[in-house]
């Protein structure tokens, strides 16, 4: 392995669950079912099944890649396309991971503005989740994933608070079945391309995961996890809300926690959104690791003082997002590029490995 990480650095592998399920629940949980239901109505969650296999089809490879390239997918760059080719692929990867990070912190600070505190200055609010994030971030990869392993534990309450809109159920809004087209729901399932992102991270803390390769069953769980989570919230939307309704509500699930009522709290969608925060930092945290790890490997800067430039390049780019348009364009571009990252690079990366190793094996 071209990178020597001390054990002390390095986190079970079962932590390999959170890292991968923390990071996909994120901001998308909040209102992805507007973009599903576009073009597969109420039939949509069998695209959320599609994709979550698709996932675990893209994970079983990432994991032989990287078992077999023996290494993180910067090194795995480097061993495959040479020195230059290698580090210019790999700083393409990092600026995707730093772009995931704006995505993350714009689209919950937008939510927190509509939803919370609308005189909320972008600026601040950022600046103070980013100061949050590098100080966890300084305390290496375990403090990471120790916030990763809280942050599935503090989304676990708002699955209970799924049962409220139930009691307004409408469960025939299902029926019939199979309304829309195989290629309908094709499209359904790209359109939640963004909620399943995250997973590619793996390609940069696997050499930080004791044992790696015993790790996989624990990435393919927390894939399985986060499938059966979008179902969840997806169903519940189903049966609650018309058609229509979720076609023009931008984010159903916080829809859903205005009807919950408890005697000592009236709005529950602001405690929704304030629990939130402990899950939105973890993936703002594991991205912005990502990307500094990743130039720290490729240009061999020191990380505290490239964390602060990376840190201010997400803080300039949320600033001058300053309307919906605007965030909801950046939200579409990343899918995309995630999209063709995971479903065209990742299988071509897999298969230049693989015929690469055959012909140096059979010339060795």
């Amino acid at each position: 392995m071209d990178i020597t990480i001390k054990d002390t650095e390095k986190v079970s592998p079962f932590f390999a669950f959170f890292l991968i399920h923390s990071v996909q629940i994120g901001v998308g949980i909040l209102g992805f079912q507007r973009a599903i239901v576009k073009s597969a109505g109420y039939d949509a969650w069998m695209s959320i099944i599609l994709a979550g296999i698709a996932n675990q089809v893209i994970l079983w490879l990432m994991y032989e890649l990287l078992k077999r390239g023996n290494g993180d997918l910067i090194y795995i760059h480097r061993k495959i396309f040479g020195k230059w080719i290698g580090g210019f692929l790999s700083t393409l990867f990092i600026l995707y991971v730093l772009l995931a990070a704006t995505v993350f912190l714009r689209s919950f600070t937008q939510v927190v503005q509509v939803w919370v505190f609308p005189q909320l200055s972008t600026w601040i609010f950022c600046a103070v989740l980013l100061l949050l994030a590098c100080y966890y971030i300084v305390g290496g990869f375990r403090t990471v994933a120790g916030l990763c392993f809280l942050s599935v534990i503090y989304s676990l309450p708002l699955l209970i608070v799924l049962y409220f809109p139930l009691h307004y159920a409408h469960f025939y809004n299902f029926f019939p079945l199979m309304t829309h087209s195989p290629m309908q729901i094709l499209q359904s399932a790209k359109a939640t391309t963004m909620e399943f992102l995250g997973v590619e991270l793996l390609l940069l803390f696997y050499p930080f995961l004791k044992e790696p390769d015993k790790s996989r069953r624990w990435g393919h769980y927390a894939l399985l996890y986060t499938t059966i989570f979008y179902i969840a919230f997806a169903i519940v939307a189903f049966v609650y809300f018309t058609e229509e309704q979720l076609k023009s509500t931008i984010w159903a699930t916080l829809s859903l926690w205005k009807i919950v009522e408890f005697p000592i709290v009236e709005r529950f969608e602001y405690i929704g959104i304030a629990i939130w925060v402990a899950v939105v930092v973890p993936n703002l945290c594991i991205c912005l690791w990502g990307a500094n790890y990743g130039m720290k490997r490729i240009f061999s800067f020191k990380r505290r003082r490239v964390l602060l430039i990376l840190a201010l390049i997400v803080f300039l780019s949320c600033s001058l997002l300053t309307s919906h348009p605007h965030i909801e364009k950046l939200n579409v571009v990343f899918s995309e590029i995630g999209f063709y990252f995971l479903y065209i690079y990742i299988p071509f990366l897999f298969l230049v490995q693989l015929i690469l190793y055959k012909v140096r094996g059979q010339q060795g």
